[in-house]
């Protein structure tokens, strides 16, 4: 049953995945640019979008379970966690850095 269950909620992850649309898909891709999360990121990513900021958001809480803002905030600690991985720059510049 364990078995079953696990490769249902895999196959539904999947299926979440695959009929996020490509206006969305490429939206949140492209937010993984420093320069599109770290000033005005809701901004930028309703401009990205070219969709209204509601319409954005509905769309992210239906296809990724998130507000836009949630989703940003990922980024950014993705990217903090990398910095901090990988430079030794001081924590405080890199919060700055990310935003």
């Amino acid at each position: 049953t364990f078995y079953v269950i696990n490769r249902l909620r895999h196959y539904r992850e999947e299926q979440v995945i695959d009929d996020v649309p490509q206006w969305l898909k490429s939206t949140v891709e492209k937010m993984h640019d420093k320069e599109q999360f770290s000033e005005s990121a809701l901004e930028n990513m309703v401009t990205l979008s070219a969709k209204s900021q509601e319409y954005l958001t509905r769309a992210t809480q239906r296809y990724y379970g998130k507000t836009p803002m949630q989703i940003i905030n990922e980024i950014r600690i993705n990217f903090a966690k990398k910095q901090l991985e990988m430079t030794n720059y001081s924590v405080t510049d890199i919060a700055f850095e990310a935003g």
